[in-house]
């Protein structure tokens, strides 16, 4: 999973979380299998013990890339977030300014009024 510094917070948001309890739950039917042992021989190869790991661990590697990749562009994403809360405020300032020059009914005021950012 992602390496937390002690100055960092981490959220873990809902779908990364269920593709890490998938996987999971993935693992414990592969146990099950394996405890049967002898009595599990499937004939589709695609359903057999092996390829069952095989499929867990490149669904693990998977999760682990998007985790990687995740690692990288939250704090980016959250940088994107904090410029568009400064524009949300400069936006409402200038709203508030035309409001106040030229008046509640003013077409200029009604032109800006609906803008949200």
């Amino acid at each position: 999973m992602v390496q937390i510094t002690e100055n960092e917070t981490e959220t873990i948001s809902q779908i990364e979380r269920t593709y890490a309890s998938r996987i999971a739950n993935f693992k414990n039917i592969i146990d099950i299998l394996v405890s049967l042992g002898d009595t599990y021989n499937p004939p589709n190869v695609l359903i057999k013990i092996e390829a069952l790991n095989a499929l867990a661990v490149s669904a693990e590697n998977s999760t682990v890339a998007v985790d990687t990749c995740l690692s990288v562009l939250k704090p980016l994403i959250n940088t994107r977030q904090e410029l568009f809360t400064g524009l949300s405020q400069q936006t409402q300032s200038i709203k508030n300014f035309v409001k106040a020059q030229y008046g509640l009914t003013s077409n200029e005021y009604r032109q800006i009024k609906g803008i949200s950012i």
